[in-house]
């Protein structure tokens, strides 16, 4: 063989060169193959049986080294093994390469490399075709050139990546790279990684799937290095599943442009904790479109983090589907979500109820459009700290928690289908900064939600409110949402508000009483208790059982109004408020206005710091001697469900009712 090849490399021509039919077996190299310089056809198809060239005993580098300029050079059919470097590497040349039929497996770099080194010319095309690449040291093929092509291949239990596409030796770009038809599974880093500047390249086809599963680094890659990311790539139609981390990942500022379309994405939430499709860390502007999503632990899509811009979310089906886009009719074949769009994730932030964590800024400009999200295991779609976003369009359907559950974030949802969840339709709340702890309140730098428009919405058949606000001001009048949005009947009314509170109990001389009860009523005249306070703690704080003053998930939720299924509007502020039994009337604006007026006792903390939002604030009421009737009566800002300035004041006025003589009561609440 290896005179052979010196004679090729003599002759200008194209050469072939064939191994006799009664051979069969082993060759041992003791040294390298010359390099092939000519164009050369070597195929071991003409053998009597396999042959196997071995680089083990001599830890030869690297068995075909291609330097050929002109001319096509095929190497098929043979079996290479145990080489320190690669089975095959091509470093330059001007025309074609064909690597057909090849097992490459125990090499220690890897199988295959291309690579454009600074000092060579690689212009040519480099197709590997119906090759099996396993068991290599490192990747199974490196790919540092453009032009080239992967088909019909195996590629499997590499202990690096499956397919590697990076720059070139020069460090430039590299474009039109295709991978399709492959099965490419159980390597150790990922299936196919692509890194640095990398554009227009292609992972599957309209006509050829790859299979991408059970890679242990995640399915498909794309990430930037330190100078650029890759652009402009195309992941399409492949089966990509069971992977570890995530099954598609689009990571790194300069990633961008790159499109995700009618791939098949699935994993076993039982035995793997992935998501499905991940975008993070600043990649923007890429589009994920047509896909089917299912059977993740955590998020079938998540988009995370600051300057994570501007993508867009597409006609994807986001749940308990199967591979041909039909509902299973079962939940566990969904995901823990339908899709996350934070600036955190799981364990960097806490969520549901109260969200808290990482204080870092989550994407904007985000874009999620005409996407069936359905029979997820827990809420549809995920909103946190993220601003300027879209939700148009969207069927949420039959989620395990809520449909929308939108949390400290800013944007516009408008012309969805919000149906059957098992909670609420939409529930809207703060984010509660980097800590649950609410002392001292107002620190952490709360984010309160918004919008501009939220119509067109059909909302009907959740199994509690069609909105719940949360802690949260309702930046929309009731009407309007009545007035743009379609209602059907949801399990318990269509829209609700609620705020956190406690209570505080002092004695005569002004020390924190405990060991009582406080029981709350609403206005309605309903003599059974709304919400009883039976634990304290040594300040006289009293809420529910469980209550703990530093927790704030362990605060009273109480509702101040809620619209009925028949659209009828409900007011249950003030409340009234016994303790141990007995009766007293005192009178408090709660109206979100510091300081205070002067004849009321109380205050409130700007939260978040410098939105003129008074969310905590208190009233402090000293019972030591029956009061005469008050001379004063708050104004109710509106006396209804909300303000002139669209910020909710659900409570104008609240009266305490069933203190006892000789004992002060200070209830503190959370501002909406």
């Amino acid at each position: 063989l290896r005179w052979a090849i010196e004679e090729a490399n003599a002759n200008s021509g194209e050469d072939y060169i064939m191994f006799d039919s009664s051979l069969s077996g082993t060759i041992v190299l003791n040294s390298p193959l010359p390099q092939i310089t000519e164009a050369v056809t070597i195929d071991g198809s003409t053998a009597g049986g396999p042959i196997t060239i071995d680089g083990s005993t001599y830890n030869v580098a690297n068995c075909f080294t291609i330097t050929v300029w002109w001319g096509t050079t095929t190497i098929k059919s043979l079996k290479l093994v145990g080489f320190t470097e690669y089975g095959v590497i091509v470093t330059q040349g001007l025309d074609e390469v064909y690597l057909e039929s090849l097992d490459i497996s125990g090499c220690g770099y890897g199988g295959v490399a291309i690579i454009r080194y600074s000092w060579g010319t690689l212009s040519f095309s480099v197709r590997i075709q119906y090759c099996n690449i396993h068991e290599n040291g490192g990747v199974g093929i490196a790919v540092r050139a453009s032009g080239v092509y992967i088909y019909g291949c195996e590629i499997y239990m590499n202990q690096g990546a499956g397919v590697y596409i990076t720059v070139d030796g020069a460090n430039n770009g590299v474009t039109d790279v295709n991978i399709v038809g492959n099965q490419i599974h159980h390597n150790y880093a990922e299936g196919v990684l692509i890194k640095g500047n990398v554009f227009d390249s292609h992972i599957g086809s309209v006509d050829e799937i790859n299979t991408i599963e059970y890679n242990s680094f995640g399915g498909v890659t794309l990430v930037s290095d330190s100078t650029a990311g890759p652009t402009s790539n195309y992941i399409v139609n492949n089966h990509v599943k069971f992977n570890g981390f995530q099954d598609i990942a689009i990571v790194g500022e300069g990633t961008k442009f790159n499109k995700v379309n009618f791939n098949y994405v699935t994993s076993d939430e039982n035995t793997m904790k992935t998501i499905g499709i991940t975008l993070k860390d600043g990649a923007d502007e890429n589009t994920i479109h047509s896909n089917i999503i299912s059977n993740h632990y955590y998020e079938g899509i998540a988009i995370i983090g600051p300057e994570t811009n501007n993508n867009v979310v597409t006609y994807n089906k986001i749940g308990a589907f199967n591979e041909y886009g039909n509902p299973t009719g079962n939940r566990l074949d969904g995901n823990g979500a339908g899709i996350l769009v934070g600036n955190a994730a799981f364990p960097d932030i806490h969520y549901p109820f109260p969200v808290y964590g990482s204080p870092l800024q989550g994407p904007s400009g985000t874009k999620l459009e005409n996407n069936w999200v359905l029979q997820n295991r827990g809420a549809g779609i995920i909103l946190i700290k993220a601003t300027n976003f879209v939700a148009d369009g969207n069927t949420v359907e039959d989620n395990e928690l809520w449909g929308f559950y939108w949390v400290g974030s800013t944007g516009t949802a408008d012309n969805n289908n919000v149906i059957e969840n098992d909670l609420d339709g939409f529930r809207i709340e703060p984010y509660y900064g980097e800590s649950a702890s609410p002392d001292p309140p107002g620190t952490n730098d709360d984010m309160l939600s918004s919008s501009n428009s939220v119509s067109g919405n059909v909302i009907r058949n959740n199994g509690e409110y069609g909105f719940r606000f949360l802690d949260n001001p309702s930046w929309l009048f009731p009407e309007n949402l009545l007035k743009y949005n379609q209602f059907g009947d949801n399990g318990i009314g269509w829209i609700s508000y609620y705020w956190l509170g406690y209570g505080r109990v002092f004695d005569e001389s002004g020390n924190p009483a405990i060991k009582k009860t406080v029981k709350l009523f609403k206005n309605d005249g309903d003599f059974i208790a709304d919400y009883i306070w039976d634990t304290w703690d040594n300040d006289g704080r009293y809420g529910s059982t469980g209550f703990i003053y530093n927790d704030i998930s362990t605060w009273e939720k109480i509702i101040s109004g809620e619209i009925d299924n028949n659209g009828i509007i409900h007011h249950y502020n003030p409340y009234r408020f016994k303790l141990d039994g007995e009766e007293r009337n005192e009178i408090y604006a709660w109206n979100g206005i510091y300081p205070d007026p002067p004849n009321e006792s109380g205050g409130a903390i700007e939260s978040p710091l410098r939105s003129r939002v008074y969310r905590y604030q208190y009233v402090q009421l000293s019972l030591a001697e029956q009061p005469p009737s008050p001379s004063f009566k708050p104004t109710p800002v509106g006396g209804k469900l909300y303000s002139s300035n669209k910020l909710a004041i659900l409570a104008p006025y609240i009266v305490l009712v069933g203190l006892a003589s000789m004992i002060a009561v200070t209830v503190k609440r959370r501002r909406r």
